[in-house]
């Protein structure tokens, strides 16, 4: 039986807001269980393709589906509510300086009513763990780009079963221990349907054999093509 698509680029062109990129063409179906690994020469093509994912940028040309539903059509509050089956490990920005960590790992899966408050911090804590973190951090602030700042972005995008993981280019080397969590946890989302993409640039783990991807892509010309095997 075919797998239901998760995200869908349909003859899609996006602009890249960097002087000298122009734009980024996109065309392929995402599925549940896929992940995808896409090599970009540039961070600013892994963001706008991101941000296109998730609806953030509308096509100049185009369609990008999301479960089945075209982000450009969407109301605003259906969007916003989908965007909540979305979790995303950024490359900058993890949280807002001086914030409450445990509160910022928790608030979207808060303001999207994902569970109720209790079995969101049992959650929390469950993925905390596996990532190497004692439990849900309560320090009152943390340094945005700390390693354990890395680890608590990767628990609040994991929270709440999202239906589409996204991880922007490696904000710091992910040391073993936290490599193979993160595995760990996109095989946990792929097992149950969902689905990921995660953009790098110059990175080993692109051609890493033991990498259990179900594409490889590369940005070549300005479009998403598949790197064969």
């Amino acid at each position: 039986m075919e797998r239901a698509p998760v995200l869908r680029f349909d003859a899609v062109t996006i602009d890249v807001p960097l002087e000298g990129l122009g734009h980024l063409e996109l065309e392929g179906t995402l599925r549940g269980g896929d992940l995808w690994l896409i090599q970009t020469d540039d961070e600013a093509l892994g963001q706008a393709l991101i941000d296109a994912a998730t609806g953030l940028t509308a096509p100049r040309r185009g369609a990008v589906r999301f479960l089945g539903h075209d982000w450009a059509v969407m109301p605003d509050g259906f969007r916003d509510a989908l965007r909540g089956r979305i979790g995303l490990i950024p490359r900058r920005g993890l949280f807002l300086p001086y914030a409450d960590l445990a509160a910022s790992t928790l608030i979207a899966a808060r303001f999207h009513r994902t569970a109720d408050d209790r079995a969101l911090v049992v959650a929390a804590d469950g993925l905390a763990r596996r990532f190497g973190l004692p439990g849900l951090a309560r320090d009152a602030s943390v340094r945005d780009m700390s390693v354990d700042a890395l680890r608590a972005a990767c628990v609040r995008a994991f929270l709440g079963e999202p239906s589409l993981v996204l991880v922007e280019s490696r904000p710091l080397p992910w040391t073993d221990e936290l490599l193979q969590p993160l595995v760990d946890a996109m095989q946990h989302v792929r097992d149950r349907g969902g689905s990921v993409i995660w953009c790098l640039q110059d990175d080993p783990v692109f051609d890493d054999a033991a990498m259990p991807a179900t594409e490889r892509l590369r940005v070549r010309g300005r479009r998403l093509q598949q790197v064969d095997t």
